[in-house]
Order: structure tokens, then sequence, then C-alpha cells
């Protein structure tokens, strides 16, 4: 019986289960991207700056240096970009609503 109140709450958010699955595993994984990437590139900007100081005239490591800093930053950001933008579409929409709601649908369907 409680799995049919799961799947009734479940379509009050989103018509399909694959639906909250795929945007549930879509979050978890840009919250690595936005972990790892950063520490990725830091890591490899550090080991740029040590080529850098072993060779101060190479201007190709300063300019390779500042595309990793600003990639690191952009990839930093892009969840909550993502996030401000479906956050801004009202409810109406579908994917909407389900994106909001993934992680307590999943918490919930995952219970079983």
């Amino acid at each position: 019986m409680q799995y049919f109140q799961i799947l009734k709450d479940l379509q009050d958010y989103c018509s399909d289960y694959g639906i909250v699955t795929y945007l549930y595993v879509i979050k978890q994984a840009l919250k690595l991207i936005q972990i790892g990437v950063p520490i990725l590139l830091i890591v490899m900007g550090a080991i740029q700056l040590g080529k850098m100081m072993l060779s101060p005239d190479d201007k190709k490591a300063t300019k390779s240096l500042i595309n990793k800093f600003i990639a690191a930053i952009f990839v930093f950001f892009t969840p909550y970009i993502i996030n401000l933008i479906i956050g801004i579409l009202p409810d109406s929409f579908e994917i909407s609503k389900c994106w909001k709601d993934a992680e307590v649908i999943w918490e919930e369907i995952s219970k079983d």
C-alpha cells in the first residue's frame, strides 16, 4: 500500500519515475563536477606555476594559467547558474517541478 502512495506522490511532482532518476543523476553529476574539476584545474595550475618559475620568459604559460583559472571559476558556478535558471521557471513546467524536488522524491522512492 505504501508503494502506491509513493507512486501517487510521484505523479504529483513528475509523471515518470525515469525523469526523476535522470534528473537525480544529473544533479549528482553536477555536484561532482562542481567539486572535482576546479580541484583538478587548481592542481594543474600549480604545476603550470611551477613550470613558469623555471622559465619565467614563457608568455604561453601565463595565458594558460589564466585560462585554467577562468575555467575553474566557470565550472564551479555552472550548477548554481543551472539551478537559478530552472528556479526562475514557473512550476507549471513539469521539468521545473521535478528538478526542484528530484532529491526528495529520489529519497522517498529509494526507501523501499
